[in-house]
């Protein structure tokens, strides 16, 4: 699944949301939602290693191939940066359970956590990306 397909397009819906108040996972859970994906929240995923790790949330999307592409996502709903050092722990999780795509939720990243992203492949979203998918300017 490409960063296009996971990230789509918005179109704005009928309900209008108070987007400064609403918290950062409801505004992604309404996007999707709108993507048609299923989502599964506090998800726990075994590693190679035998350790267990907890996703916020486990974003699934069946395409006509037998098998549904899972994203992994955590949520950083912080006051404050979101850091490279967070991701690359994210990145190491990612390695342990086999995760092929992960996404992050946050309020704001780092200029090394964005480009520590982006050589990872890591999809790192902040509140404006949401109101903007949503359709909503």
């Amino acid at each position: 699944m490409t960063r296009k397909e996971i990230l789509g397009s918005g179109e704005q819906s009928g309900t209008p949301l108070d987007l400064k108040n609403t918290p950062l996972p409801r505004l992604a859970e309404k996007l999707w939602q709108m993507q048609g994906f299923s989502i599964e929240q506090n998800y726990e995923k075994r590693g190679i290693n035998g350790d267990s790790y907890k996703f916020d949330y486990i974003l699934r999307k069946h395409s006509k191939s037998k098998f549904s592409e899972e994203i992994g996502v955590l949520v950083r709903d912080w006051k404050r940066s979101v850091g490279v050092d967070v991701l690359i722990k994210i990145d190491q999780i990612a390695e342990a359970t086999r995760m092929k795509q992960i996404m992050v939720l946050g309020n704001m990243f780092s200029a090394n956590a964005r480009t520590f992203a982006k050589s990872r492949g890591i999809i790192l979203l902040v509140r404006s990306d949401l109101i903007s998918m949503l359709g909503y300017r």
